[in-house]
């Protein structure tokens, strides 16, 4: 998780959104669905294995 926020500048906060991208950049190729995905395609940004929809 750290990497993810470290990777999109962000703080703390947006620790629970980091762990979803976190998770889904184990896996190695994922899609996380989101109803608020605003935040989760910042922290997914920097890794293009992650797909972030919004609902």
């Amino acid at each position: 998780m750290g990497a993810v926020l470290a990777a999109s500048r962000a703080d703390s906060s947006f620790l629970a959104d980091a762990h979803a991208v976190a998770a889904a950049v184990e896996r190695g190729r994922a899609m996380v669905l989101a109803g608020d995905s605003d935040d989760l395609q910042r922290l997914a940004a920097a890794h293009p294995n992650v797909t972030v929809v919004g609902l």
